[in-house]
């Protein structure tokens, strides 16, 4: 009883204080498209039934049992929802028949909530619905919003909600405690909706939508993983979190930020209306920038499904569009209206280009053609531009086209090795006086230092622009009581900068630029300039946000870009370290969070005006999937919006978020004094960080609407909690901590290795030299056979299926159907299994019928630049293939490539005289696509022009009789 009351109270809590803040920013976030169809209510998801048009898939972010696929369609009568969702623990016991929506927010549960016209409201509106339905489907709720932060019973206007929900596995059957029981472990439950137009819109007369019309829509997950009332209590630091919310994009109950949804019809003829203001800028060597005003769907309404960019040095007409260059991209479309700017990049020095560009819209109509010319200028020996975000939206590059996969870590200014590059007075705790370490020590061990770094495959590294953690800090600006048009600047650590990116670029290292150490804000706040003890306009940390003192922050900026924006290594800029360290212990501000989150985009929009050329991230250390905006109490939480900005912030090139979860920031977790009443320390302590690193980036993606690379710019163990090595965790466990690391953000679909920061327990800040040389391990691996550009992967981890063992296995995977990474981890968390011989991996999501080779790799080995065995493999019909694996202890790291195509040919197969298939060009295939792709025509009408194709191929009738 008393779990109870403490829920409800914390659940009033969070409402109150949720709904006393609204956003400072709008964000137009657009979830996809809802297909038209009509599937059967009966509690299997069967992909034929469900258009993939309409197929999402999402992630929880603290179990293992975390994937969610969401499928959305409609018809004339209902709009269709679907959700099936993963979970080992099923719990439905807190069903009561006077009061059965209790279960839909006590008991495993899933929740759809909804803006059927798409107002976005603050609040959720009498106008606005929610369904929610428990795991085993004895009690559903559908509701409407009141129009202050609650809801309240709907009317069911036209019959009762038809729905049907399945289970897999045993209700309430306890195992939390015995995870590693394979056996008992539940499946998780599937639903099946639908409402009728009438009930949504609440109405008997209410009639269905067209195509093109838009919903508000959010998802929500409610996992009871314990039984009793649910308990969701975040921040707790136990190994598992045992009840769990968790709400697309952490917008619960907040229609403004809901994503939009815009139905689609199968007859949808009409194209997109041409691009208008097309215009080129910033042209250099390799690249030029491309603005235009957004189209829509429909002609000016809505959203398009894509661009077709095309290039060619001829001039492009809609006559020879189809010979011009595809520039292949993921650019998703904004709304109409919307003004879009991207970097068209991999051209070539001094050539004239004739851009062409058609907006398409979901069901494959194209709008008329624009064009615009454009001439590159020469470039120097060895220049290959700016590091950008690649077309494809997840990896970095270069603007002549050459991908750049990260490897590296943090580095500080008055780190041993990297300091000798500074010339000017700093001091030296342990001397206990100021020294010059660039006159004392020499420049040549710092460029010792850079090589050794080069040579084990680093290419990042990550500085503050100040760093404040020792006694006598190293300032970059010293004095602003004059004002912002007048701060006194250390001109010792500007020449520094000039003179470490300088020195990198001889060795191929970039550099990721933060231009304030925020971290040591709250505790030596007395010694930063900008507070008033040192004549600084500011009396507390949280004043950094005020727009009063906003001018101070841009002349920093500007003097930064003045001094070092000229160069090709500086890889990005930080623009404020952890905007949102706002916990009630270490948080350095308490600033509201839209005073935050306006100052953030005000100050990446200057310095974008200042700077076009490098890449803008926001760095948040708000791992937790609600985002919290504030902590209101040592275990209570807010649910905010920083989800909308720290994942979908269009003012950022890429996204980044520093992952100290709990069996990150604090691997010494088996550590007698960390063990709580809930916690079973893990065997082997080097597991849980990848298999978290693998769950972060799922949840990240998913919640990720605008595609967008995502870099990993801080994590490893924190000195607070791991001040040292000792036996419940060594030295070795940390170079294997570390391995894993770096290869579950590789194998995660991170733009690399993330960047680890040190860590007290290691000497003078530096990696240890067997962690270097898994950098250089990895290096080897990503060498070859594996191309970055434009590359698109999705997560498969959930997905791959182990066989002929039964010792678990940690699996983390991408694939973009033609290539892949996997990573594989021993599950020693629980017990010893020692090596594991003879299994099979089962890999989905390949293009059907692929001829492939895969490889095998040492990935403790820096020594080997080849893979260890090399097998080739064709997939089946379904994209699968099936690879039987070789022995392994600890880790396997695996990558495959595809070389050819198997596909079997057609009963109506006919080539020419090139070996061309002549049938998959017929208008029989394009008539089968009108059909089944884009809706085009009817079945009918398509049975009948392929019928007519192969009649007039004389084919016999068994042949003809494949028709259907």
């Amino acid at each position: 009883m008393m779990k109870k009351t403490s829920f409800q109270i914390l659940v009033a809590l969070m409402i109150v204080l949720f709904f006393s803040t609204t956003s400072a920013a709008s964000y137009n976030f657009f979830g996809g498209f809802i297909p038209q169809g009509t599937p059967e209510i009966d509690g299997v998801l069967e992909p034929k039934e469900w258009d993939a048009m309409g197929h999402i898939t999402l992630y929880k972010f603290f179990g293992e049992d975390s994937k969610i696929e969401i499928r959305l369609m409609w018809d004339q009568n209902c709009l269709y929802l679907g959700a099936e969702t993963e979970d080992f623990e099923l719990w439905v016991d807190d069903y009561n028949a006077s009061t059965p929506w209790e279960s839909t927010w006590d008991d495993d549960a899933f929740q759809w909530d909804i803006d059927p016209d798409r107002s976005r409201d603050e609040f959720m509106q009498p106008d606005d619905r929610t369904f929610a339905v428990n795991a085993n489907g004895s009690a559903y709720r559908f509701d409407k919003g009141n129009g202050s932060g609650g809801t309240a019973g709907a009317t069911e206007i036209v019959d009762k909600i038809l729905y049907k929900v399945r289970y897999n596995g045993r209700l309430n059957d306890y195992t939390f405690g015995e995870i590693s029981s394979e056996s008992r472990k539940d499946g998780g439950f599937t639903v099946e909706v639908a409402i009728t137009w009438q009930n949504l819109f609440g109405s008997e007369n209410a009639s269905a939508p067209s195509d093109g019309y838009a919903l508000g829509m959010n998802f929500k997950s409610i996992e009871d993983d314990t039984g009793g009332p649910l308990a969701p209590e975040y921040h707790k630091e136990w190994k598992r979190v045992f009840d769990e919310l968790t709400a697309f994009m952490g917008e619960d109950r907040r229609p403004e930020n809901w994503a939009e949804f815009v139905l689609s019809s199968k007859r949808d003829s009409t194209p997109p209306a041409p691009i208008s203001g097309l215009r080129t800028s910033r042209t250099n060597a390799f690249s030029t920038k491309i603005s235009f005003t957004a189209t829509g769907d429909n002609g000016s309404e809505g959203y398009a499904e894509a661009y077709d960019i095309r290039y060619s040095v001829s001039g492009i007409t809609k006559d020879n569009w189809n010979t011009a260059m595809v520039y292949q991209n993921n650019f998703h479309p904004q709304k109409s209206g919307k003004q879009e700017t991207f970097k068209i990049i991999g051209l070539e020095p001094g050539t004239s280009y004739s851009l062409g560009i058609k907006a398409v819209d979901e069901r494959g109509n194209a709008s008329l053609l624009t064009t615009a010319s454009v001439t590159t200028s020469s470039a120097s020996p060895g220049d290959k531009g700016f590091i950008t975000s690649d077309p494809g939206g997840r990896y970095f590059s270069w603007e002549n086209g050459e991908p750049f996969v990260v490897i590296g870590d943090n580095q500080g200014i008055p780190w041993p090795r990297i300091r000798i590059f500074y010339d000017g007075d700093m001091w030296d705790k342990m001397k206990g006086r100021y020294r010059n370490f660039y006159e004392e020590e020499g420049v040549s061990e710092g460029r010792d230092y850079l090589r050794y770094l080069s040579d084990h495959g680093v290419n990042t590294i990550r500085l503050m622009a100040e760093s404040l953690d020792l006694e006598k800090p190293v300032y970059l600006f010293e004095d602003v009581s004059n004002g912002p048009d007048n701060i006194r600047f250390n001109d010792d650590t500007l020449r520094f900068l000039k003179t470490l990116l300088d020195e990198c670029a001889n060795y191929n290292i970039c550099v990721v630029i933060v231009p304030f150490d925020t971290f040591y804000y709250k505790d030596k706040w007395p010694e930063i300039p900008f507070s008033t003890t040192m004549g600084g306009p500011m009396s507390e940390p949280s004043e950094f946000f005020d727009p009063a003192n906003r001018e101070y922050l841009k002349a920093i900026l500007s003097k930064l870009a003045e001094t070092v924006g000229d160069r090709r290594n500086l890889l990005a800029w930080d623009i404020v370290n952890e905007f949102d360290s706002d916990d009630l212990i270490h948080g350095w501000n308490r600033a509201p969070f839209e005073k935050r989150e306006e100052t953030v985009n005000d100050l990446a929009t200057y310095m974008r005006s200042i700077d076009p050329n490098h890449l803008i991230c926001l760095s948040s250390v708000r791992w937790n999937p609600i985002f919290t905006t504030h902590q209101t109490g040592e275990n209570r939480v807010m649910p905010g919006d920083d989800a909308a900005l720290v994942l979908n912030d269009r003012n950022f090139d890429f996204n980044s978020t520093h992952t100290y979860y709990h069996d990150i920031r604090d691997p010494n977790y088996n550590h007698p004094n960390n063990r709580g009443a809930y916690l079973v320390a893990d065997m082997d302590n080097t597991i849980a960080p990848a298999v978290r690193i693998s769950q972060g980036l799922q949840f990240y993606y998913a919640n990720s609407l605008t595609p967008k690379p995502y870099f990993n710019t801080e994590a490893g163990p924190l000195g607070r909690y791991t001040p040292e090595y000792d036996q419940y965790f060594t030295e070795e466990d940390d170079y294997q901590y570390f391995h894993n690391m770096i290869w579950a953000h590789l194998a995660s679909g991170e733009v690399g290795t993330g960047l680890r920061w040190p860590g007290a327990m290691l000497g003078d800040h530096a990696l240890a030299d067997q962690m270097r040389k898994y950098q250089l391990a990895l290096r080897h691996f990503i060498s070859e056979n594996l191309d970055f550009s434009g590359f698109q992967p999705v997560q498969i981890g959930s997905y791959m299926e182990i066989s002929n063992t039964d010792i678990p296995i940690v699996k983390t995977g991408i694939t973009d159907g033609k290539q892949g990474i996997i990573f594989l981890v021993n599950d020693e968390r629980r017990q010893a299994n020692g090596t594991i011989f003879g299994a099979r991996l089962m890999v989905p999501k390949l293009d059907a019928y692929g001829e492939f080779n895969v490889e095998f790799w040492n990935s403790y080995d820096e020594t080997k630049t080849s893979p260890i065995r090399t097998a080739p493999v064709e997939s089946d019909a379904s994209g699968q293939i099936l690879l039987d694996l070789p022995a392994f202890s600890k880790t396997r790291v695996i990558k495959f490539y595809k070389t050819g195509s198997n596909e079997p040919d057609g009963p109506f197969a006919e080539y020419d005289e090139n070996g061309n298939n002549q049938w998959e060009k017929s208008e029989a295939v394009a008539a089968v696509t009108d059909y089944l792709v884009y809706g085009k025509i009817t079945r009918e009408e398509a049975i009948a022009i392929v019928t007519g194709y192969l009649l007039s191929k004389s084919v016999d009738d068994t042949e003809l009789s494949l028709t259907e």
